[in-house]
């Protein structure tokens, strides 16, 4: 089953990358956790709604941006993330198909747990994450079956070694 994730996105961001260093940006530290979703083994079988607090100064140019299965929300006053998210919950058509990435227990879990609706701290989330996606290593192609001239030149190179 397809699982929708309604992340707690600046929460999950500090799970992720910790506190910001002298020189990074909160956009910087968005970017990597879009990096770090759309690298993980949950990327593209699962969709994703990051949700932000947001002010103009925050994301100016729009509240909302969708790549493929991730979307983005920055939330408005008088919202913040949390609000949005309780509200994007409540409102939505398949709760069973819900997880909330929190690690918010007072503002998000408990009440998210209320509406039957499945958590995951933000911590936890990340190991989830940081499990890369498995590329075959078995190699699934048909082999052909080895000519007679390929027989007789292995076996003289290994008869004469």
């Amino acid at each position: 089953m397809q699982v929708h994730f309604i992340i707690d996105g600046y929460n999950l961001l500090h799970a992720l990358c910790g506190p910001p260093a002298g020189g990074d940006s909160l956009e910087s530290g968005r970017e990597r956790l879009l990096l770090a979703i759309k690298n993980s083994s949950l990327y593209p079988r699962h969709q994703f709604t990051i949700v932000f607090d947001g002010t103009a100064d925050v994301y100016p140019r729009r509240e909302k941006r969708s790549d493929g299965p991730v979307t983005v929300i920055f939330a408005r006053p008088p919202d913040n993330a949390d609000s949005l998210i309780l509200k994007i919950c409540a409102r939505a058509p398949n709760p069973e198909r819900l997880e909330v990435v929190s690690s918010d227990r007072a503002h998000i879990v408990k009440k998210v747990d209320a509406m039957g609706i499945q958590t995951c701290s933000a911590e936890s989330f990340v190991g989830r994450l940081l499990r890369k996606r498995k590329k075959s290593s078995v190699d699934t192609r048909e082999k052909p079956e080895p000519s007679r001239n390929d027989t007789a030149y292995w076996s003289d190179i290994f008869d004469n070694s």
